[in-house]
């Protein structure tokens, strides 16, 4: 499918945990890779990705609506 823009999912992503938020707004409105997130976060990369993919899953399901 295609990707959603920032401005559809900004709305949503403030209801995100607040992590799950930081992440996603690093790597969507920023341009960071995860590995660079996970780096500013002090996280490891896996977590950061497997993060992101919660947070994006969610978005998804509330945006298909």
């Amino acid at each position: 499918g295609t990707g959603f823009s920032y401005e559809a999912i900004s709305g949503e992503i403030h209801k995100l945990p607040e992590k799950q938020a930081t992440i996603l707004r690093l790597m969507h409105q920023d341009g960071y890779t995860a590995k660079e997130v996970a780096e500013k976060m002090g996280m490891n990369e896996s977590a950061v990705k497997v993060a992101a993919h919660r947070a994006y899953k969610v978005l998804r399901e509330k945006l298909e609506r």
